[in-house]
């Protein structure tokens, strides 16, 4: 998962996407786009609340506006957002939703059928996803609207509230206040009413002492009503003096649950043993609050009766703080306890992996070092989680949480980096990141000098694997290291890696950052006049205008050092100069990047020279595209190898087909022509693959054939295994012809 560029999930291009919502006269359908590409960001796996809101700034103003769209799809899509949240952050995510109950009710009361359901929908589903006292406060708070459609959703998700929330959240509530909303549903008529006495129903059930004080507020009211509700409470025919039921089987631990409750409630969970065995606020509670108990004995029970309950699926359970004392205890001071958190561990990786991410790294850590404990038990639990983990998340965003993780103990160290080659090899798209290359090097880097020969032979290793999937970021990841890490790297890689140490003396010449003396001094007679005494200092040079410099850019080339910067500078000048080819301008221009090219021995200048004058090669004059071609010879000739690669393989995005065939011949000249090609074929094969369906023939043909002749010169079967099948045959074929030729 490439953290740098996450739209990415960590960096979605997020102006663009308020910008869309922010103007309402934006074309609809752009808007319904917008919201989906935010839905698609919070369903990832690694957005965690506080990036979503950071990313996202004032999204709850964008949220209200498109709430108030009289487009049903419109408005459908912002609720989805709300009920995706709260399905991923759960309770953290309250405040945020109560911005909008609100609204949510005033809109399911709307005549538009589609938003009505739309709004109802959401706010049951919010209800269901986020177990808080905030939000179920919102929502009674509403019972005062006038609307009947409003007064019967408020008492639907009442009635689930009674039926299904924990008490201690109920009990935050002031029951008066809950006792004042039943009498408000119950005096209504019609499937109010009903509702009303679904909610009285299961408030007895909750509260049986409260009821005989509501009863009798009612019969000022209505008696009738009074002797209905009373019809209603659950009555047991239960004598306080007599002893509990002697025909229920009744287990030690089911009595230490009797011994918390009052009479009443004991007696009900004896005679209606369902009820206990599903009572979510009893059984949760009391597993919780044994999982911290002193005796380690009680805490491995609490959590076998965890891992009974993940096996069942958590039926009417909330998981996350099952899921959260399992990874509190997953360090706990006794080996059985850890056993047993692990084996909730499996289940929970497996089919609950999901609610872990917001515990990595520190538990991938954790994990990791209980792998490579000696007791077996423990260390093949840890292994099959890793493997469920490894099975389940994406390579890509796997590789930065482990990434992340530091520790001092050599068989960790070496157990993480043989994952890192693993993740590696069956990565997406991180190696194309830059930000993941460095992170990458440092922490290889980190771990050489501080680790054993073991440990930095599977660092080099791990570093070819990346270089398998891209060979110039993770050569450029290394040169970007500290100078002392740089050095003391080189010397592994020379030591270890005759692959890396090759690729890295080729590709560093000419790719240290930083370097002054770009710009070749050339000893001759300054034919085009002096304006600056030979004495005279870089600061000087800074002074002079644009027009100044290239009017006299030979000097300048020749007696100044000039930085890349600079250089890169000018370019960018002269190439906004070429217009046309029929500019005199333009002639101009060429000349001058023509002496660049000339006297510059830098292949970062020559680099940004490719990328300007290969865009040259569609102009229609034929002496012009002459010149150019004159000019790009001169340029690749002087390249070093890996240069000359990256800087042919970056133009071709940018050329039109006349430039695209001719910056193919090219690479195919280097191809044939230079030895250490081999170590670049992978990137190469990669970059050209975009090419195959090119809609121009002879493209197509320039695209094979380079491909054709590099196949002689790598691994084959790695190389073809970039390609699919009919790729692959193609190549082969133009193979077999190039073979012939040659012979």
């Amino acid at each position: 998962m490439d953290l740098g560029s996450k739209p990415s999930l960590f960096n979605p291009n997020q102006n663009n996407l308020i910008d869309t919502l922010n103007d309402q006269k934006t074309e609809w359908t752009l808007r319904l786009k917008a919201l989906q590409q935010i839905q698609d960001f919070l369903a990832k796996e690694d957005t965690t609340l506080q990036a979503f809101l950071e990313t996202y700034k004032n999204i709850s103003t964008q949220i209200t506006i498109q709430l108030k769209d009289l487009r049903s799809a419109i408005v459908k899509e912002s609720i989805k957002i709300l009920t995706i949240g709260s399905n991923k952050f759960r309770t953290t995510f309250d405040n945020f939703v109560c911005k909008f109950i609100d609204l949510l009710f005033q809109l399911s009361a709307s005549t538009t059928n589609a938003i009505s359901k739309s709004a109802s929908d959401g706010v049951k589903t919010l209800l269901e996803n986020i177990y808080s006292s905030k939000i179920l406060t919102k929502i009674l708070e509403n019972s005062k609207q006038k609307p009947i459609q409003i007064k019967i959703l408020v008492c639907e998700c009442f009635y689930y509230s009674l039926t299904s929330f924990p008490k201690s959240i109920l009990d935050t509530l002031d029951n008066d206040y809950l006792l004042s909303v039943i009498k408000t549903f119950v005096c209504e008529n019609g499937k109010l009413r009903e509702l009303g006495k679904d909610c009285f129903s299961a408030f007895s059930d909750k509260y049986p002492e409260k009821t005989e004080k509501f009863i009798q507020s009612i019969v000022p009211v209505s008696k009738k009503l009074a002797e209905e509700l009373k019809s209603l409470i659950k009555t047991f025919n239960i004598d306080p003096v007599t002893e509990f039921p002697t025909n229920i089987e009744i287990s030690a631990e089911e009595w230490t649950v009797y011994d918390k409750l009052d009479v009443f409630s004991a007696v009900r969970l004896a005679v209606t043993q369902t009820n206990f065995q599903t009572n979510n606020e009893i059984q949760l509670e009391l597993l919780i609050e044994k999982a911290d108990n002193q005796n380690w004995n009680v805490r491995e029970k609490a959590f076998g009766k965890m891992l009974e309950v993940l096996q069942n699926h958590g039926q009417n359970y909330e998981l996350e703080a099952v899921v959260k004392k399992v990874v509190e205890h997953v360090k706990d001071s006794h080996i059985k306890v850890i056993n047993a958190c692990m084996e909730c561990l499996i289940i929970i990786a497996k089919d609950y992996s999901i609610m872990l991410t917001a515990y990595f790294p520190e538990l991938l850590q954790v994990i990791l070092e209980i792998s490579l404990n000696k007791k077996e038990e423990l260390s093949e639990n840890a292994n099959v989680i890793l493997e469920k983990l490894l099975e389940t998340y994406p390579p890509d965003d796997l590789l930065i949480h482990f990434l992340s993780i530091s520790s001092n103990k050599t068989g960790v160290k070496f157990a993480l980096i043989e994952i890192i080659q693993y993740l590696l090899e069956i990565s997406e798209s991180f190696c194309f990141s830059k930000h993941n290359m460095n992170l990458l090097c440092k922490k290889l880097s980190a771990m050489c000098i501080e680790g054993s020969k073991s440990t930095i032979v599977s660092a080099i290793k791990a570093l070819e694997k990346a270089c398998d999937k891209n060979v110039f970021g993770t050569l450029q990841g290394i040169l970007e290291l500290p100078y002392e890490e740089q050095s003391l790297f080189k010397k592994y890689c020379q030591d270890y890696s005759n692959l890396l140490d090759e690729m890295l003396r080729g590709y560093s010449k000419s790719m240290i950052p930083n370097s002054i003396d770009v710009i070749e001094e050339v000893e001759e007679e300054d034919l085009t006049g002096s304006i600056l005494e030979p004495s005279e200092q870089f600061e000087d040079f800074m002074r002079k205008t644009s027009e100044e410099i290239l009017s006299n850019l030979q000097y300048y080339l020749t007696k100044c050092e000039l930085r890349f910067e600079n250089i890169q500078e000018l370019i960018l000048i002269l190439s906004k100069q070429l217009n046309s080819e029929h500019n005199e301008d333009s002639k101009k221009a060429l000349r001058n990047l023509s002496a660049i090219a000339k006297y510059s021995k830098s292949d970062k200048v020559r680099v940004e020279l490719l990328s300007v004058l290969s865009k040259l090669l569609s102009w229609d004059s034929s002496n012009l595209q002459r010149d150019v071609d004159v000019i790009l010879k001169n340029v690749i000739e002087k390249m070093n190898t890996g240069s000359a690669v990256i800087g042919i393989l970056e133009s071709l995005k940018k050329c039109e087909p006349p430039g695209l065939q001719t910056m193919l011949e090219y690479l195919m000249e280097i191809i044939k022509d230079r030895g250490n090609i081999s170590f670049f074929g992978k990137e190469i094969g990669v970059r050209l693959k975009e090419f195959f369906g090119h809609p121009h023939p002879e493209v197509r043909k320039n695209v094979v054939l380079a491909l054709a002749e590099l196949l002689g010169k790598v691994d084959e079967d790695g190389f073809l295994a970039i390609f699919n099948q009919s790729q692959q045959k193609l190549i082969e074929i133009y193979r077999q012809k190039l073979a012939a030729v040659e012979g």
